[in-house]
């Protein structure tokens, strides 16, 4: 035995074709959340932009659901593009009417899900953070600017759970059904020194114990220890050192159907897996009897699950190379 593998466990919330989903935070929400979408689950992933910071993805729900979506006051203009500190660098536009309206299609699209998400997954990234000095707001994106313009600091468990109690409550006036699904980014943030990663990610775990523990709604996912202690190896990165590479995030994913799917869910999820490649497969010849055979196959079994998942797109697609 050459690993200390994760101890597996079925989770009291589970995932199946029906579930409403909201994947918010660190790009490792985008991995988790582009796997959930490639597989055909209801998911929205990150609407208003990465966060890494616990209390800019608390606070852009809460706008969101407030409505409280005016955020001139941190727009900042580089190299004659607008952007804007509470947001991240994909939030950008030339023109000040198309930024705003940029902003404010992502914050409505962003209310309109986490208010019908049954689960909204939100992967925290790191606890440092950086306050503007003019007013000591918590930024989410300097966006290049001068470094005398922040200050650098370390976030209080104590302030992270204050914070998300504050956005639950106007989450529950809302969706009061809702569940919160915590995971703590295994990507080491080495910016902020090894030592800074460490400290920061003890700060987020801390502070999804102690939410785990006094929220019924609130639920953990350990990303960062399977990564750290089961997949304690650098095959399983990218050639950074510090991003997990497509083995890792795979091998997490195995772990997370394990712990959400149920059998119907995994067996639908395995049948569209398995026409997803056969789509996805190149043929020497497009025209042969042998290939235009295999995508009648392909046809009848993808019209066969349509009624479960929506496979429209993927349907005409076929049709469309039919001869």
């Amino acid at each position: 035995m050459f690993r200390t593998e994760i101890e597996e466990h079925r989770s009291p919330i589970s995932i199946d074709y029906s579930t409403q989903l909201v994947s918010l935070g660190s790009c490792f929400a985008q991995h988790i959340g582009q796997k959930l979408t490639a597989a055909k689950f209801q998911n929205e992933v990150n609407p208003v932009g990465i966060s890494f910071n616990p209390i800019s993805i608390f606070e852009l729900i809460q706008r969101a659901l407030l409505e409280d979506t005016d955020l001139s006051n941190f727009h900042t203009i580089r190299d004659e593009v607008y952007y804007n500190f509470k947001l991240h660098s994909d939030f950008k536009k030339q023109s000040l009417e198309d930024f705003e309206e940029q902003i404010n299609s992502g914050f409505k699209q962003l209310k309109s899900k986490v208010q019908d998400a049954n689960i909204l997954i939100l992967t925290l990234g790191t606890a440092w953070v950086y306050e503007r000095v003019s007013d000591q707001e918590i930024v989410s994106n300097c966006h290049k600017k001068p470094a005398a313009e922040f200050k650098r600091r370390l976030l209080k468990v104590e302030e992270i759970i204050s914070r998300f109690f504050e956005m639950e409550e106007h989450l529950q006036k809302v969706n009061p059904n809702s569940q919160i699904l915590l995971t703590v980014s295994p990507v080491r943030h080495t910016k902020d020194t090894l030592e800074g990663n460490s400290i920061s990610k003890s700060i987020l775990r801390t502070t999804c114990h102690y939410l785990n523990e006094m929220a019924d709604e609130v639920h953990y996912y350990p990303a960062y220890e399977i990564m750290m202690d089961d997949l304690r190896d650098y095959r399983f990165y990218e050639s950074d050192m510090i991003h997990p590479n497509e083995q890792g995030i795979d091998y997490i994913w195995a772990h997370f159907r394990k712990t959400f799917f149920d059998s119907n869910t995994e067996r639908t999820y395995q049948k569209w897996s398995k026409i997803q490649r056969s789509i996805n497969h190149k043929p020497f010849n497009p025209k042969s009897e042998a290939h235009q055979k295999f995508l009648a196959k392909i046809l009848k079994e993808t019209r066969q699950l349509n009624g479960t998942l929506n496979l429209k797109n993927e349907i005409k697609f076929i049709q469309s190379q039919l001869a």
